[in-house]
């Protein structure tokens, strides 16, 4: 996962802790989502747990560091899988991984503004429906249904939010 970033351990773990102490404009919006986030894991049941305290200085952190993009509703999920992976790691690594799974497959376009990729992802979806499900995607046209009233959040979260975490970490 970390193949191909160009960032040093130390010099990460220094930007990390940097990163995760400044104070961000989204600092309120990411502490109401805390308790939002996988509440029926145990990581993250307890409110200021080790699992609540990680996922808001990470989120604090990318939120710094990805100004472009701040903090977007769904981040959430996918930094607390993370977390949930590497629940024993270092959090300047679990920071690291995060941003290569941002940004290895361009993911990082989901969240910017207007979600760019959002929009052509939703719509190839539902030419694979309409191709591989014809009669699915015949009776959801009747009643004017897309995608976009039932995907965006399958996409945006990486199916975090809608799946158990054991299924979520397969398919990741």
């Amino acid at each position: 996962l970390l193949d191909g970033l160009s960032h040093q351990a130390t010099s990460s773990q220094d930007s990390y802790e940097s990163l995760h102490q400044t104070p961000c404009p989204y600092d309120a919006v990411i502490r109401r989502d805390l308790d939002r986030t996988l509440p029926h894991e145990e990581l993250f049941k307890d409110k200021e747990g080790k699992g609540q305290a990680a996922l808001f200085r990470l989120l604090r952190a990318l939120a710094v560091h990805l100004w472009d993009i701040g903090y977007v509703q769904s981040l959430n999920f996918v930094v607390a899988t993370v977390i949930a992976v590497l629940p024993d790691e270092d959090e300047a690594v679990v920071f690291r991984c995060v941003q290569a799974l941002l940004f290895r497959h361009a993911l990082a376009d989901f969240y910017r503004p207007r979600f760019p990729k959002l929009g052509v992802t939703v719509w190839q979806f539902d030419r694979i429906v309409e191709a591989f499900l014809p009669q699915v995607y015949a009776a959801l046209e009747v009643h004017g249904i897309t995608a976009e009233y039932y995907a965006m959040q399958w996409f945006l979260t990486l199916y975090a939010s809608d799946l158990p975490q054991k299924i979520v970490r397969r398919i990741w």
